[in-house]
């Protein structure tokens, strides 16, 4: 007799979340990277922000695990990979987003480098100075004197735009504004850096992401901390990343993979489709597919999974993967091993 696990496994490449600064140097976590249309709208709003506005500092705020990471693995491939990983990125991302970002990171013979920094409880600028040495080739002088002075250190930054465009993509911002908060609540550097890049005609774009706005992180602070913070914010385009419902259980499909599913898994998924259709606008015959793809789940379970990890556990996909790639007790896993 078989057993679900004789014929359902689990796409490993969904078991993982994206780490930014050590990712960008391989192409296995963007192998089968799965574009959401709400997060290619974002991305396409940042794109013509930069092309169309003149915009170069940005924020994308979303939720734990909501694939902002991997939207910027995928955007620095596409403007800063390697060849392969150009191509790759480009397959992912499609003819429209590629013309966007040529449009927005336009390169000839100097191609733009992407400097990616993850988040933890320190310096920002200490972080940022570190990581620039090793990405752009400086010396140790250059280096300390990073370092120790911030206008320094942006001004280097800006003198290496001249040969080819920089993205500073600043994964897990919040951390490092934590930090700030436990130093007193500085964070002009910031705001410098943001206004230095307005002033780079597009050579230098900067990207924060973080998990809930600037006034969130401050709360805490004295009203005139709140008020300088927002300052800070506000010369920050602000780019929201939220799945929409359908948009994960698609992801669940893709993750899902079963030799055969049994008939009643169509029917079920037709069931609840054409139900799901009666009380909003849907691609009917889309979701049918797309809950069919994830049996053993039950089309219901499917569809409520993204809403309830995003309420419960103000996340998103990372939890949703967590379920069914996990092997701790009531996850999919034991479920699977044991029918």
């Amino acid at each position: 007799m078989k057993m679900l696990a004789d014929v359902v496994t689990v796409e490993r490449r969904f078991a993982r979340s994206a780490r930014l600064d050590s990712d960008l140097d391989g192409t296995p976590p963007l192998a089968g990277y799965v574009l959401q249309g709400s997060v290619q709208k974002s991305l396409l709003a940042m794109m013509a922000g930069i092309a169309e506005g003149g915009q170069s500092a940005f924020t994308w705020t979303g939720p734990y695990g909501g694939g902002k990471s991997s939207a910027a693995l995928l955007l620095a491939s596409l403007v800063g990979g390697t060849e392969e990983q150009r191509k790759l990125a480009a397959k992912i991302a499609g003819k429209e987003m590629v013309a966007r970002a040529e449009g927005a990171f336009p390169s000839s013979d100097n191609v733009w480098r992407v400097i990616a920094l993850t988040g933890r409880r320190a310096d920002l600028r200490a972080d940022l100075a570190n990581a620039c040495a090793g990405s752009l080739g400086w010396n140790k002088d250059v280096s300390e004197a990073s370092i120790a002075d911030p206008r320094f250190l942006i001004d280097r930054i800006v003198q290496d735009t001249q040969q080819g465009g920089v993205v500073l993509l600043l994964d897990e911002l919040g951390k490092f504004l934590e930090h700030a908060i436990g130093e007193g609540g500085d964070v002009h550097f910031l705001q410098d850096l943001a206004e230095r890049a307005a002033r780079s005609k597009g050579r230098l774009v900067v990207i924060g992401i973080l998990h809930q706005s600037f006034e969130q992180y401050a709360s805490k602070l004295n009203r005139s901390a709140r008020e300088e913070w927002a300052k800070v914010q506000g010369r920050f385009q602000n780019i929201p990343f939220v799945s929409q419902p359908d948009e994960v259980a698609a992801l669940l499909s893709s993750a899902i993979k079963v030799a055969k599913a049994p008939p009643t898994a169509q029917e079920l998924a037709r069931t609840i489709a054409e139900f799901v259709g009666q009380r909003r606008q849907t691609d009917v015959p889309a979701l049918i597919e797309i809950l069919a793809g994830a049996w053993p789940l039950h089309p219901v379970t499917t569809l409520l999974l993204g809403p309830v990890s995003r309420q419960r556990f103000a996340q998103n996909e990372r939890s949703v993967f967590g379920f069914i790639s996990s092997s701790e007790e009531r996850t999919i896993g034991p479920a699977v091993g044991a029918s």
